[in-house]
Formats: structure tokens, C-alpha cells, sequence
């Protein structure tokens, strides 16, 4: 119903200020109507407009006290490329039934995936916290492993998926 009476608007004829609620009430609808329909198996609920995703705070969530622990999260970063995937699919959708993110958001989300997580230096993935009881050994052997899986899956996935979002 909302979404019915946001169309009779006049868009020319508000302030500014009134331009802004609009655009947050349409946001608002479009997010409802985007979270029926749409669905991801990993980590959070995907929508068919959001770009910005939870996705990167996964290594920062995980503290590392085991090889275990780094098992775990590598398997994770395996299925970031078919998370991604149902990401862009869920983002296609969406288009087609005219559901879209605005384009300050996508650009900024598209700079982020280019500059941040689609390189390999500094890259948020191979940030890891590792518990203090962890010996430096154990480091020194555990990051690398977080590293070649940040450079042969998170990274390509992420430049994908960016190239994904200028269609």
C-alpha cells in the first residue's frame, strides 16, 4: 500500500528535507519487498537491492585458538564465491521487477570490492586475530594458508561480483 502511494507523489514539489523521507520510505518498501523474495544460505539474509553486505566482518568475528579454528574459517571463504553468486542473483532479480539499490550505493560498494577487497595487500580476510595463548609458530604456519585462500577464492569472487553489479 505504501508503495502504491509513494508513486502519486510529486516528486517536484517537495523540499528537500521531504526528498529525503521520500527516498527513505521508498528504501524502506523496496528492503521489504526485496527481503520476501530473496534468500542466501550463508551468513545473513541477502535482499534483492542491499550491496552492502555483513560478508566482511567474518574474519573479524572469529578469534583464532586453534588449526582448527583456521580449518573452519578457510571453509568458510571457500563458499564466499557461491554466496556471491546467490547474491547476483538475488541483485538481478530484483532489477527485473524494478527493485534497485541507489547509485551512490552502489558505487561505494563497488569501490569497496575493487579497492578493498578485490586486492590481495591489506586485504580484511587475511586480517586475523588470533587468541594470545597462540604461539607465534602457529602463526607464522596458520596465516599463510588464510592467505592463499584469500588470493585464489575471496579476491576473484569479490572482483566477480563487483563486475557482477556495473551490468
Amino acid at each position: 500500500a505504501l508503495d502504491v502511494k509513494l508513486k502519486t507523489i510529486d516528486l517536484t514539489k517537495l523540499t528537500l528535507a521531504e526528498k529525503v523521507e521520500y527516498d527513505k520510505a521508498l528504501g524502506s518498501v523496496f528492503d521489504t519487498l526485496a527481503r520476501r523474495d530473496a534468500s542466501a544460505e550463508l551468513w545473513e539474509q541477502s535482499n534483492l537491492v542491499d550491496v552492502v553486505d555483513n560478508l566482511s566482518f567474518t574474519p573479524q568475528v572469529q578469534t583464532i585458538r586453534s588449526k582448527a579454528d583456521i580449518d573452519t574459517l578457510i571453509a568458510k571463504y571457500k563458499e564466499i564465491p557461491r554466496y556471491l553468486q546467490q547474491r547476483t542473483d538475488n541483485l538481478v532479480a530484483g532489477l527485473a521487477k524494478g527493485l534497485v539499490a541507489s547509485k551512490p550505493i552502489v558505487e561505494a560498494s563497488l569501490a569497496n570490492l575493487k579497492d578493498y577487497y578485490g586486492v590481495v595487500a591489506d586485504n580484511p580476510f587475511a586480517a586475523l586475530v588470533f587468541e594470545d595463548s597462540v604461539s607465534q609458530t602457529d602463526q607464522d604456519a596458520w596465516q599463510p594458508l588464510v592467505n592463499t585462500i584469500v588470493e585464489t577464492v575471496v579476491v576473484p569472487a569479490c572482483l566477480a561480483f563487483a563486475l557482477a553489479l556495473q551490468i
